[in-house]
């Protein structure tokens, strides 16, 4: 349990640090070179606090065509990653991917994250870690009836344990409920993503699942095509939008937000882009310019792509769309890649955006996965050529490009679910503050067969701390946190938590001083001590590394022989915590 509480709530003005956005090709890093496809993933793969690189490797022996799945583990800023084989799957390949989805979560709740992936007919490869990320169990589902494009992990059912949601390129898209320990078997949970209109069901390429009407239920967009379709109203090039009710029943409600797009889409992210608390969308399309919407605040959608500058921001054929904070301005970003070519949208935080191309040299970008790859606060990107839509024929290895960063803050979020599943999955996170309202919804997989870091990264520009941060858990839990420190990896527990300002605990004390370097003093009204208080200091895992008596009103705690870094304390008298606070050794 990583918690940062403090009992003040601070007030200040926001000022934008707005800025560019560069990147410098740290490819040497990598301890291999490898050619993935379009299907890579970010995430923290070994339980270490950082994020680590997914990537994959076609190769024949002999009549058969194999794909190993690896990732590259991070060691920290400047070193050099580590590679562990994670599997390897059979894979008949179409001549353009072996593997078209992938996503990653904790499918048994053993602490450690897993993965899942597939590609054209050769089932749903699931791969299993042991309790330290150091081995990985296979299990393969659905073997011969899916042609998986995009996918996503989501807990369906809503009963703890995460399911998967995968996109059928030829059929209706398919439920694998989870057992409870990371196997599956197949189930709906009163999801039918059928299309409103009569069809096979098939053209899905890309999904998400998020909070579209902010009723505290992710909902489900998926992002169709049909390639050899012509008509724009054909229901297989018709992008749905499924709302979760929240009774386990879902409604088809595409046509009524008015995101019911007949482009050929193949991703699409929703994002907040003003800071107004509702999310707004864009989606990457192939026939036609890939558009953005505004939400109203309703969950009803208006296209704005002239409006906001892009409408010649995406001329090309569109693999990958995220929202995400590049400069930590604090105004979500937009990325977009696909045949060789890509586009950083910075949010100019008047409703346009300010485009940039070029930024990775001359590599011919196609895909992605994003993360903090270097632990320096500042989104950073994995991409390769390859894939489906890659760069003609032209082999490239996939290259890994560190973000520059800059002075504005940050914070990044972790979620342990209890009651919810373990990753936290679906869960909102709310930081609220002089920027207004961001929001980041927890997700597994998305975009088109991409899986990007499960860190939930907020940029802050120059403020130093978060008035309130709020997360809304799957189970209805709400767990509420003031004044938090920014620049840290903030690890929450469900639970942990208060619901408001007068839960929190209600003696004062004075802490001086705060940041300190070897010894802190403390010091309580004379009427607040009691005979067998104590004083324990917490590491941000909710280890306690120091507990003291405390003797009297006034005392002296020394840290000397502790780290640098964010701690949690807490004063323990005979009926309870009765506060609690945060230390920064410097």
């Amino acid at each position: 349990m990583r918690t940062a509480t403090i009992v003040s709530l601070l007030v200040s003005s926001f000022t934008l640090q707005a800025q560019s956005v560069s990147f410098t090709d740290a490819s040497g890093l990598l301890p291999t070179g490898r050619v993935s496809d379009h299907a890579v993933g970010v995430c923290d793969m070994n339980d270490d606090g950082l994020d680590d690189i997914v990537r994959m490797r076609s190769y024949n022996d002999g009549p058969e065509t194999l794909q190993d799945v690896y990732v590259a583990l991070q060691q920290g800023e400047g070193e050099d990653f580590i590679e562990l084989l994670i599997g390897t799957m059979e894979v008949p390949g179409t001549g353009s991917a072996d593997a078209w989805g992938l996503c990653i979560a904790d499918f048994d709740r053993n602490g450690v994250n897993d993965l899942s992936t597939g590609g054209f007919y050769n089932g749903v490869y699931n791969f299993l870690s042991n309790e330290d990320g150091s081995e990985f169990d296979t299990d393969i589902e659905a073997e011969g009836e899916i042609f998986v494009q995009g996918m996503n992990s989501f807990d369906i059912d809503n009963d703890g344990h995460l399911d998967l949601f995968v996109c059928d390129d030829n059929e209706i898209s398919q439920i694998l409920l989870n057992n409870g320990d990371g196997t599956f078997e197949d189930g709906n949970a009163g999801l039918f993503p059928e299309s409103d209109q009569p069809s096979d069901g098939s053209g899905n390429y890309g999904s998400v699942f998020m909070d579209v009407d902010n009723n505290g239920y992710c909902d489900l967009y998926i992002a169709k095509c049909r390639q050899g379709v012509t008509d724009s109203n054909d229901p297989r090039r018709i992008n749905l939008l499924f709302l979760n009710d929240g009774d386990g029943t879902w409604t088809s409600a595409g046509e009524e937000a008015g995101i019911d797009i007949g482009a050929q889409s193949w991703s699409a992210d929703f994002g907040d882009m003003d800071n107004d608390g509702d999310l707004d969308l864009i989606v990457g399309n192939h026939d036609a310019i890939s558009q953005f919407f505004t939400n109203d605040g309703t969950g009803v959608f208006t296209e704005q792509t002239v409006e906001a500058g892009l409408n010649n921001a995406f001329q090309y054929l569109v693999i990958q769309t995220t929202w995400m904070d590049f400069n930590n301005d604090g105004l979500v970003d937009i990325i977009a890649m696909g045949n060789g070519s890509h586009t950083l949208a910075l949010n100019d935080g008047d409703g346009t955006f300010t485009t940039y191309n070029g930024l990775f040299g001359g590599f011919p970008t196609n895909s992605y996965a994003l993360g903090d790859l270097n632990d320096d606060g500042y989104i950073d990107v994995y991409t390769t050529a390859n894939g489906y839509g890659g760069w003609g024929q032209e082999i490239w290895e996939d290259r890994m490009f560190m973000n520059d960063g800059g002075d504005n803050h940050y914070i990044k979020v972790e979620l342990q679910g209890v009651e919810s599943n373990i990753n936290g999955i679906g869960s909102r996170i709310t930081i609220n503050g002089p920027w207004g309202t961001q929001i980041r919804d927890v997700k597994s997989g998305e975009s088109y067969g991409i899986s990007n870091s499960l860190f939930q990264h907020f940029g802050l520009g120059d403020e130093t701390v978060i008035p309130e941060l709020t997360v809304t858990w799957p189970s209805g839990e709400v767990d509420s946190f003031f004044d938090v420190q920014a620049d840290q990896t903030l690890v929450i527990t469900e639970g942990s938590g208060v619901s408001s300002l007068d839960e929190l605990p209600q003696i004062q004390l004075d802490i001086f001083p705060n940041p300190f370097e070897d010894e802190v003093r403390i010091s309580m009204s004379a009427s607040d001590w009691q005979e067998g208080t104590l004083i324990q200091v917490l590491d941000m895992s909710g280890r306690i590394i120091l507990e003291d008596r405390v003797v009297g009103p006034m005392m002296s705690l020394s840290m000397e022989n502790v780290s640098q870094g964010l701690f949690r304390y807490q004063l323990l008298t005979p009926s309870g915590i009765v506060a609690s606070g945060s230390l920064v050794k410097q």
